[in-house]
Order: structure tokens, then C-alpha cells, then sequence
């Protein structure tokens, strides 16, 4: 499966879990707030300081796993 499969799925589910958005905009907001994310354009290292942001990631990459053709 592609990245940008994945990162379709990701945002699909994101859709279909609205509440799940919400949480994942707090968290970003929060970090920008409390300036832990470089302006414009965060770091990797940054971005995976967001624990709800790096779940989310993480089981969109185990969904689109469980469903790629072997």
C-alpha cells in the first residue's frame, strides 16, 4: 500500500470520528500555544511529541495494513 493510501485512511477515518478531530485540534493548538511546534512548519521530532496526533497515525498504519492485498 502507498503513502498516500495510507494517509487517505487516515483522513477518511479522521471524517467518520469527528470527536476525534476535535481532540487532535486541541492538541495542536495547545502545542502552538505553549510553543512547543516551530512556526511555520513543525519538526518531525516536534510532531511526534503529540501523543493523540502519533496514535492516530499509528492505527490508520495498522488498519491499512490489515486490509492490503499479500
Amino acid at each position: 500500500m502507498t503513502s498516500s493510501a495510507k494517509v487517505l485512511s487516515l483522513v477518511t477515518t479522521m471524517a467518520k470520528h469527528p470527536q476525534a478531530v476535535r481532540r487532535a485540534h486541541q492538541e495542536i493548538d495547545n502545542a502552538f500555544t505553549q510553543q512547543n511546534l516551530s512556526s511555520p512548519s513543525p519538526t518531525y521530532t516536534e510532531c511526534c511529541a503529540l501523543p493523540f496526533i502519533d496514535a492516530c497515525v499509528w492505527e490508520a498504519m495498522r488498519i491499512t495494513a490489515a486490509t492490503s492485498p499479500r
